[in-house]
C-alpha cells in the first residue's frame, strides 16, 4: 500500500502499548489535534474525524489515514480561505488508550449559556461521552460557584441511552435501565472532584476551558481540553 511507512511506524508503538496494558489487541482512540482546530477565537470541534475503540494494527492505520484526510474537507478549506488562514493542515494525531467509562461528560469552566465566568458547569451521563456530544441524551447538569466551590444548581436529565464499547471494535448505544434514567450520574463527591480538577486546568491555561472527562472504576481521567470560543 502507498502508506506503508505509517504502518511501519505505528505497529511497534501499538504493540508496545498492548504489551504494557496486557491486552493482545487494545482498544484505542484515534483523535485529531490540528493546529487550527481549537483556537481561542474559533473552534472546529467535530469537523475533524475521531474514532473510538479501534482495535488491531490494520484498523488503526486505516483510521489514522481517515483522520488525516478529514483535514482536507471542502468546508474546512473554504473556511480557512475565507479567514485567510494558511492552507497547510498542520494536523497531528493522538492515539490514546480507550477509557471504558462508567460515567463521562463535558465541563465548561464558565457558563456557556449566560457567559457567567464565575460558574463551572458540568454535563454528565452514563457510559461514554459520545451520547452527550452527539445530543443523544439530556445530560445531568451540575453548576458550581468557583469562588466557594459550592454547588449552585443541579438538573437531572433523562438519560435513556448510553454509549458503550463493542467487544470487537467500535461503539454502540444501549438502552439505560428505567431505574437509572433519572438517577444522578455523578455523586456530589465526584461532581466536586470534576469541578476542582477542571478549575485547575483553567488556571493552568489562563482562560475558560471546555474539558472532556471520564470516570472508570471511580478513577477520573481528563480526555481532552479546548478553549471555550462562544464567550
Amino acid at each position: 500500500m502507498p502508506y506503508d511507512f505509517i504502518e511501519y511506524q505505528v505497529t511497534p508503538a501499538y504493540e508496545k502499548l498492548c504489551s504494557l496494558s496486557g491486552v493482545e489487541e487494545l482498544g484505542v482512540v484515534v483523535r485529531s489535534s490540528a493546529v487550527y482546530e481549537d483556537l481561542q477565537s474559533r473552534s472546529y470541534a467535530g469537523s475533524y474525524e475521531s474514532y473510538l475503540n479501534v482495535k488491531g494494527t490494520k484498523s488503526l492505520v486505516k483510521k489514522i489515514l481517515l483522520c488525516y484526510v478529514s483535514a482536507w474537507k471542502k468546508q474546512l478549506l473554504t473556511d480557512r480561505t475565507r479567514r485567510r488562514m494558511p492552507m497547510e493542515a498542520g494536523l497531528a494525531l493522538l492515539v490514546q488508550k480507550m477509557v471504558l467509562s462508567d460515567v463521562a461528560g463535558v465541563t465548561f469552566t464558565a457558563d456557556p449559556v449566560s457567559n457567567d465566568l464565575s460558574l463551572i458547569c458540568i454535563n454528565s451521563s452514563w457510559g461514554l461521552c459520545y451520547a452527550i456530544v452527539s445530543g443523544r441524551v439530556n445530560a445531568d447538569i451540575f453548576c458550581f460557584v468557583k469562588e466557594t466551590m459550592l454547588i449552585k444548581k443541579t438538573l437531572i436529565g433523562e438519560k435513556n441511552q448510553a454509549s458503550r464499547c463493542q467487544s470487537t471494535e467500535g461503539t454502540y448505544l444501549e438502552t439505560v435501565p428505567a431505574e437509572l434514567v433519572q438517577v444522578p450520574s455523578l455523586t456530589p463527591e465526584n461532581a466536586y472532584r470534576v469541578a476542582r480538577v477542571c478549575l485547575k486546568v483553567e488556571k493552568e491555561c489562563g482562560f475558560p476551558m471546555d474539558i472532556e472527562w471520564a470516570f472508570s472504576k471511580n478513577n477520573l481521567y481528563l480526555l481532552q481540553a479546548r478553549p471555550i470560543t462562544t464567550l
